[in-house]
C-alpha cells in the first residue's frame, strides 16, 4: 500500500498506487521543482501550504529553511497521516500538520476519502467529487491556521480555492503574504472567483506554471510525456521574483514559452495540456 522513496535528500512514504506526486518522486526524484524553488526565492518567513499532500513542497522547504515555521494543511485523513510521518521521519520539527479542510468559516465538510490503494492521483482529489465515499472533516478558516510570520501561502485544493480565500480576510488585507493559488482551466468558475478575490485585495497577478517533472529531472532516465503540471496565479505586491507575464484580460497561457523562467529547467516550447 505504501512505498518508500528518496528525493531532495529526504525520505518519503508515498501511496504505492499514486501516479501523480508519488510517481514523480519515485521515478524522477522530484515533484514540481520550479514551484518549490519559487517559494524558496519569494518566502523570507513562514510558509502555509494548503493542500500539502504528502509534503513534496512543504518538507523540502522546511529542510532548507530550518528557522521557518511550516504549517501544512491536508484534508484527506490518511494522506495527512503520511505527511506527518514524513515530517517526523526526516526530523523536520518545524513542520506542523493540520488534518483539516481550509474554508470560509469554522465547521465541518464532507471530504472524499477513497482507500489508499485506490488513489491513483491523490493530488487531484476534489472536495466537489460527488461520487466518492466521504468522511466528515473539521473545516477552519486560514486566518486561524496561518503561522505568525506567514510570508507565503500555497493553495492547491482542486476547485475549493475561492472558499479557502473567503476564510483569509486578515491574511489578504493585513498580513499580505505572497500567494500561489492553482488556476485550473477546467474549473472556470473557481478561477474567476479566485481572481476576483485576489484583485479586490489589491494584489498584482502573474501567470505561473510548474511542470510536475522538469526537463532536467534529478533522475535523468525519467521521461515525462505528455507534459503535465499546474497553472497558478502568483499574487504579490510589486514585481515577482522571476520574469513572469501578468494576468490580463481573458487570455490564457498556451505554451511553456509563455513562462520565461522555464528555460532554466530545460523547456523552450511545449503546448500546455
Amino acid at each position: 500500500m505504501l512505498d518508500v522513496t528518496r528525493a531532495y535528500g529526504l525520505n518519503f512514504l508515498v501511496p504505492a498506487a499514486d501516479r501523480g506526486v508519488g510517481r514523480a518522486l519515485r521515478e524522477a526524484g522530484e515533484f514540481a521543482r520550479p514551484e518549490l524553488e519559487l517559494i524558496l526565492a519569494a518566502c523570507d518567513g513562514d510558509l502555509l501550504d494548503v493542500g500539502a499532500n504528502i509534503g513534496a513542497i512543504a518538507l523540502p522547504f522546511a529542510a532548507q529553511r530550518p528557522q521557518a515555521r511550516v504549517v501544512a494543511v491536508e484534508a484527506h485523513r490518511k494522506i495527512a497521516h503520511i505527511l506527518a510521518a514524513n515530517a517526523l521521519s526526516n526530523h523536520l520539527m518545524n513542520v506542523e500538520v493540520f488534518n483539516v479542510a481550509a474554508g470560509e468559516a469554522a465547521g465541518t465538510v464532507e471530504v472524499p476519502m477513497p482507500p489508499l490503494g485506490d488513489l491513483e492521483n491523490a493530488g487531484a482529489a476534489s472536495l466537489y467529487d460527488k461520487h466518492a465515499v466521504t468522511e466528515r472533516v473539521r473545516m477552519a478558516p486560514l486566518d486561524e491556521l496561518a503561522p505568525p510570520a506567514c510570508r507565503f501561502v500555497k493553495v492547491d485544493v482542486e476547485g475549493f480555492e475561492p472558499r479557502v480565500l473567503q476564510g483569509a480576510t486578515r491574511l489578504l488585507n493585513e498580513v499580505r503574504p505572497v500567494w500561489l493559488v492553482e488556476a485550473a482551466r477546467d474549473r472556470p468558475n473557481a478561477v474567476a472567483k479566485t481572481r476576483a478575490i485576489l484583485e479586490a485585495a489589491g494584489y498584482g497577478l502573474w501567470w505561473f506554471f510548474s511542470p510536475f517533472v522538469t526537463g532536467r529531472p534529478a533522475k535523468p532516465a525519467f521521461d515525462e510525456r505528455p507534459l503535465r503540471g499546474d497553472v497558478s496565479f502568483l499574487a504579490c505586491d510589486g514585481a515577482p521574483p522571476w520574469p513572469m507575464n501578468p494576468v490580463a484580460g481573458d487570455a490564457w497561457p498556451q505554451d511553456v514559452a509563455d513562462f520565461p523562467y522555464l528555460a532554466r529547467y530545460g523547456f523552450t516550447s511545449a503546448r500546455l495540456g
